[in-house]
């Protein structure tokens, strides 16, 4: 009995030794921030990426108060705060800020030092390059981390289907990415980048619900609104047919007591990522900018990129999002070949990033690719493009 207790000691400290280097997973969005350790299923937090600071000295009373407050914390509180997103359309605007989301990540949420783990931040396609090595520098030079490394998020979002080709369509709250992917690598001249995301549509339905009589413009107000976007709204297989159905109608009850009745509004909101002339926009929905990646990758490949569209990002988690994806591909797409569009499960998809860095930190041939302390110290910032290059 004592040596089988011993044997599971010793098994115990073993994965407790693993877990000591397990690197940290940093996925922060316009919206969410999500963060957890390698090898792990699901994110551990996902928190605002919200910064916010008193609006004024002693607007807040009580010994708790605080110079910055971040993330949930900062959305309570934020009709006393001056609050910030540090990303924004995918570039980072405010790097203080930023700063603070990470620290907070590490001491708050994951309870861990920074210098003890390496790191995988992601980032959206066509980054900046002064932007990467911006991320290294306060990385390396500010949290002391002993290896880094930096990942495109529709590279992820493709892993994490355990796929390394595919069209990556991966809309947030105010960043749509439309990414062919092939042997691993995007196809650079294919890449778009869509004019809508999950703030436009937002913003649609505040003007829908205005239509209706409703007035929302505070911030609490616009935190209702985004509660019906996310539990209400759904994406019409047939537009057209909806609009004739008078069966849509929902009740939505605020935290105030006040009820928005939401009819045809559920679907006309979503509406505008794939259809935005409806709404008088001369740009171009999602289904089109997908085709038009796909043609403009090499022949050999199109069919590959329709067999395997991988969707991505909050945005997409509308139901009935990936059957209208699908549908309208078809329609574009040449008769004999097949459209597949994953993953099927739509709360996967919000996910999904953070789940691909969770995977490829663990992956053994992985373990070179880490930019280094030492190697950051000898060759500097610009080591990210060299060595970062997923």
């Amino acid at each position: 009995d004592k040596s089988c207790d011993m044997a599971e000691e010793n098994e115990q400290k073993e994965v407790e030794d693993d877990d000591d280097f397990r690197a940290v997973i940093i996925d922060c969005g316009s919206w969410t921030c999500k963060v957890g350790l390698a090898g792990d299923d699901f994110p551990s937090s996902v928190f605002r990426s919200l910064v916010g600071r008193p609006r004024a000295p002693g607007i807040l009373i009580g010994p708790e108060q605080k110079h910055v407050y971040v993330g949930d914390e900062a959305e309570k509180k934020r009709g006393c705060l001056s609050v910030s997103c540090p990303v924004e359309r995918g570039i980072v605007t405010r790097w203080n800020d930023l700063e603070q989301i990470w620290r907070y990540a590490y001491y708050e949420e994951l309870a861990v030092k920074p210098e003890e783990r390496p790191v995988l931040l992601t980032e959206p396609i066509l980054n900046p390059q002064a932007s990467r090595e911006r991320m290294a520098k306060v990385m390396f030079e500010t949290l002391s981390v002993p290896a880094l490394f930096v990942a495109s998020q529709p590279a992820l979002t493709l892993y994490a289907q355990g796929r390394t080709e595919g069209l990556v369509v991966h809309s947030g709250h105010t960043l749509t990415q439309i990414v062919p992917v092939y042997e691993g690598y995007y196809i650079p001249h294919a890449v778009f980048l869509g004019p809508l995301a999950g703030r436009d549509l937002s913003d649609h339905l505040v003007a829908l619900l205005a239509k209706k009589g409703y007035s929302l413009c505070s911030p609490r107000e616009l935190g209702f609104v985004n509660d019906i976007k996310e539990s209400l709204c759904f994406v019409a297989e047939d537009y057209w047919g909806e609009m004739r159905c008078d069966e849509v109608e929902r009740t939505f009850e605020c935290d105030n007591k006040e009820t928005i009745c939401i009819g045809k509004e559920r679907f006309r909101c979503p509406e505008l990522i794939f259809r935005p002339d409806l709404a008088g926009l001369e740009v171009q929905g999602i289904v089109d900018l997908a085709f038009k990646a796909v043609m403009k990758c090499p022949p050999e490949v199109r069919r590959d990129m329709f067999a395997g569209v991988v969707l991505g990002g909050g945005s997409t988690m509308f139901p009935g999002f990936g059957g209208r994806m699908k549908k309208d591909l078809i329609a574009l797409a040449p008769l004999e070949w097949p459209v597949t569009v994953l993953p099927h499960k739509a709360e996967d998809r919000k996910i999904s990033t953070w789940v691909g860095g969770s995977i490829i930190a663990i992956i053994t041939q992985f373990q070179e690719m880490w930019v280094s302390s030492e190697e950051y110290e000898e060759n500097g910032p610009s080591v990210v493009h060299e060595k970062c290059q997923l």
